[in-house]
């Protein structure tokens, strides 16, 4: 983000980083990436060696929201624009998640308007890696966060979609289970029990005993850390 009367300006630099020898050693990767962006999100699509990693939204050279997405390939040290993966609603700040079967679920974010304002984005969008392409996977409810949630995924393969700022910008303490059935490709939000406080951009990690830990954010009194119990499958 530029300060007061400079010019937006950003790089299609990428650098791989490796730790040698003790010695963390970086490494620039030419060529970078196929669109200069930044406030963009990265997704590995799978948990083997040499996994495409997917690069979704941000912003342009010129500020302008960024609607291609391309693919790191780490094998061959190479960025790849995908020709038909255009997110529908091109969006900077969005939480990108891995579901099974490398779909990755697009969710909040905000929207660049033509006068370089920002509006907050709802609607959910799904990447298809065997398509290559995004299509609308639902929206969130009003009262979710849409920036600065945290999204934690739980033991039995579903996802914790909690806290946030809301469409306001203020922190929310509402709480979400989304649950992905790759055989229909739908993913289900169901509203959940909510946070014990209001907060956003904070951090979020599954406990040995299956339940999460949230703690600090942004919102009141957020020095304290709560713990939320996951229902079981099938009950909120």
């Amino acid at each position: 983000q530029p300060a007061a009367g400079q010019a937006f300006s950003l790089t299609t630099s990428a650098s791989k980083f490796s730790l040698l020898g003790g010695e963390l050693v970086q490494r620039e990767i030419r060529p970078g990436l196929a669109v200069p962006r930044t406030r963009h999100a990265m997704t590995r699509l799978g948990n083997e060696v040499g996994a495409d990693i997917l690069i979704t939204g941000g912003r342009d050279a010129a500020g302008l929201p960024v609607a291609q997405a391309e693919l790191y390939r780490p094998l061959s040290d190479a960025f790849e624009p995908i020709d038909a993966a255009l997110l529908a609603i091109p969006r900077i700040d969005h939480t990108a998640v891995r579901l099974p079967g490398g779909f990755v679920l697009i969710v909040g974010g905000l929207a660049v308007n033509g006068d370089g304002s920002l509006s907050p984005v709802r609607e959910l969008e799904l990447y298809d890696p065997v398509q290559g392409q995004f299509r609308s996977a639902g929206i969130l409810p009003s009262s979710s966060g849409v920036t600065g949630m945290s999204v934690t995924e739980l033991p039995d393969g579903r996802f914790l979609f909690a806290g946030g700022e809301d469409i306001d910008g203020a922190s929310v303490r509402t709480a979400l289970i989304a649950r992905f059935d790759p055989i229909d490709g739908v993913v289900d939000l169901s509203p959940t029990a909510s946070l014990a406080l209001a907060r956003s951009h904070h951090a979020a990690v599954v406990l040995c005993d299956g339940t999460v830990l949230l703690a600090g954010g942004t919102s009141g009194a957020t020095s304290q850390t709560e713990r939320y119990n996951p229902p079981s499958a099938g009950r909120r």
